[in-house]
């Protein structure tokens, strides 16, 4: 039986959590995490029943600890709105995902990850533009570059390539002003192999 990156990845994660398990108290962020990483995994691989199995363990042992301020809770809603999108219910999706965003904006700026909102949502407009929505997809798509230029991000492929999405839903919305200051910022960054 030869493993596949999946199968490794949960053997990885599997012996992470049983070093955590030993002084749980002290490792509760850690475990929160790994265990949102599995149920990404299985996700991935399109495993619905594991992913939720596991989604209840995370739910489980966030009420055992009273854990309800973390980033990772965002996380969580990305993992509920992936299941949904897997299973063909885009709105419950995008229900999800908005929560999640909304949820972000609770959290202490100290413990908030501005960068994983920008990849939320980018999320959330490719989901818009599952449900036939283009300009729920464009406000989205701007909401995430919005944010990651906030942050003082220069030059990163990531950016670049959430431009190169930008500049495709204008063309395709026929906004060839918006299109054309969005070419010029591309033209702006360092060349990247994409």
């Amino acid at each position: 039986y030869a493993y596949t990156n999946f199968d490794q990845a949960l053997i990885q994660f599997k012996k992470a959590l049983n070093l955590f398990d030993e002084n749980e108290i002290i490792y509760q962020a850690s475990i929160i995490t790994v265990l949102n990483n599995v149920s990404n995994v299985f996700l991935l691989n399109k495993d619905i029943v594991n992913a939720l199995d596991n989604f209840k363990k995370i739910q489980s042992f966030r009420e055992r600890h009273n854990l309800y301020d973390d980033q990772q809770l965002v996380v969580e809603h990305k993992i509920l709105a992936e299941s949904y999108k897997i299973c063909g219910d885009i709105k419950k999706a995008i229900e999800f995902m908005s929560d999640g965003i909304k949820l972000h904006y609770t959290l202490k700026p100290e413990i908030r990850n501005d960068f994983f909102l920008g990849a939320c949502y980018n999320y959330l407009s490719q989901l818009f533009l599952l449900d036939d929505n283009l300009d729920m997809g464009i406000l989205h798509q701007e909401n995430a570059i919005n944010i990651l230029n906030q942050m003082g991000l220069k030059n990163s492929e990531y950016l670049l390539l959430m431009y190169e999405i930008l500049r495709q839903l204008y063309k395709v919305k026929g906004l060839s002003d918006k299109e054309e200051i969005i070419i010029d910022k591309i033209k702006s960054f360092k060349t990247f192999e994409i």
